[in-house]
């Protein structure tokens, strides 16, 4: 699943479409996006891997949480730096919006170093880093059976949050980090049901899901491009253009209620719908999927942060020497290509870093056994 949210990011942030791909992407325009998912998944794991190492040890496991937590803050940092080079240094007419140009340089540092200024397409890094920063909070928290009080307080700072985007979105990464950690006990329940039940709460899943991408595709794309964009609007039959209207109508209605940057409730509830779905039928189905995918989207959700760095890097440097039109058969084929380089790029990098850890960790224990016969 993370795999597959790394995937659609990287596609929507290249923004080479019509492609094929903004089938399983909607071009991230949809009433929720890939980006929910991955914070979502994130939180998950962190709740079901480290909740049983912080009900162990919670010092140890702080220490390793905190751990992440610096090096999404270190590579925040040093990213920004990278790309504000970067593109004072190239043609940014047709790169991302934001780029700091102001001579100030010990404001630069400043707002850099406290995370007020992030350049690029690692852009959730930050807000990665924060939650990442005050989980073993929580975790300790669940693990000593105040999951409630978690999740009250979470839900009590996104009715709060105005337009803090850390205060929306992190019910979605402290929401999901609860679940992960009651996870097995919550399958467990679910197993114990009827298989008549689970069928129709499987079905009704299902179906909610459908329902709301089938809505969000019709509002968002076609009833937006048939009213605004296709020429050939005003010759079509009154009641084709009466349903392109009220579509386009309940767009403008909606787009409030799906704001992604506040996480208004519409999208807030898509986004645990579609979430919810995935999850339960890539479960039920993971080995069948993996076979499917030749294992591909598994390694890509398992170098998950090598590739969201390597993605920003890749997207950036390709849209410094790409412009103009393009049809949707070189879009699908360039959207493959960058997925398929920042795999690459990402699996050869993590198995490079494993490899230097694993020599100096032998020299270290041959610097150690050395020490040890000369005493």
């Amino acid at each position: 699943m993370r795999g597959y949210f790394l995937a659609v990011i990287i596609i929507d942030h290249m923004g080479f479409f019509p492609s094929v791909f903004e089938l399983f992407t909607g071009r991230g325009q949809l009433w929720a996006s890939a980006a929910e998912g991955f914070i979502m998944i994130s939180g998950l794991l962190v709740g079901y891997v480290y909740g049983p190492r912080m009900a162990r040890n919670a010092l140890q496991a702080t220490a390793k949480l905190w751990r992440r937590a610096f090096l999404l803050y270190a590579l925040t940092v040093l990213l920004t730096f990278l790309f504000v080079w970067w593109g004072n240094h190239s043609d940014i007419a047709h790169i991302k919006e934001g780029l700091w140009q102001q001579p100030a340089l010990g404001e630069f540092l400043y707002k850099t170093l406290t995370m007020q200024y992030y350049y690029g397409w690692a852009d959730f890094l930050p807000y990665y880093a924060i939650f990442m920063a005050w989980a073993p909070l929580a975790l300790f928290a669940c693990t000593r059976g105040y999951s409630w009080l978690v999740l009250l307080t979470s839900a009590a700072a996104y009715l709060v949050r105005g337009t803090s985007f850390e205060m929306a979105w992190q019910l979605l990464f402290v929401g999901m980090m609860v679940v992960g950690w009651h996870l097995l006990a919550i399958e467990a329940k679910v197993r114990e049901l009827s298989p008549k039940t689970k069928r129709w709460l499987r079905g009704g899943l299902y179906t909610s899901a459908i329902t709301l991408v089938v809505l969000s595709m019709f509002t968002i794309r076609l009833g937006e491009y048939m009213t605004h964009s296709y020429v050939g609007f005003t010759v079509l039959p009154h009641i084709v253009q009466s349903v392109f209207l009220w579509l386009d109508q309940f767009r403008a209605f909606m787009t409030p209620l799906i704001d992604k940057w506040t996480l208004e409730p519409m999208r807030l509830v898509t986004a645990l719908v579609w979430f919810a779905a995935l999850y339960v039928f890539v479960r039920s189905r993971e080995a069948r999927v993996n076979r499917m995918t030749w294992g591909f989207l598994r390694t890509l959700g398992e170098h998950s942060l090598a590739v969201y760095v390597t993605h920003a890097m890749v997207i950036f440097g390709l849209l410094l020497i790409t412009s103009g039109e393009r049809g949707i058969l070189l879009n699908t084929l360039m959207n493959a290509l960058v997925v398929t380089i920042v795999y690459l790029a990402a699996t050869q990098w993590t198995a490079l870093t494993r490899h230097t850890k694993r020599k100096v960790s032998a020299g270290l224990q041959r610097l150690q056994l050395s020490s040890e016969e000369m005493r």
